[in-house]
């Protein structure tokens, strides 16, 4: 990883030993990640659960009224 005000760190690798305090990631934004990466699995699902249970077309036409009308409220 490259860092602005520690060019040495791009040459370093990070398996091979503890990594600096400095250069780890805050806590908040750790929690922040899982967070994204865990609601972004979760509506994976069920986009799939929905697809299942409707049909695939049925479903893409879900999708996109869905994010026409977010569009439109959040427009407003």
């Amino acid at each position: 990883m490259h860092t602005p005000n520690n060019p040495q760190a791009a040459h370093t690798r990070n398996t091979a030993h503890v990594v600096r305090r400095e250069w780890r990631l805050p806590p908040r934004s750790l929690f922040g990640a899982w967070w994204a990466l865990g609601t972004a699995m979760f509506w994976v699902i069920i986009a799939a659960l929905v697809t299942l249970t409707v049909d695939t077309r049925d479903a893409i036409i879900g999708m996109v009224l869905a994010v026409v009308v977010y569009g439109a409220v959040n427009y407003v």
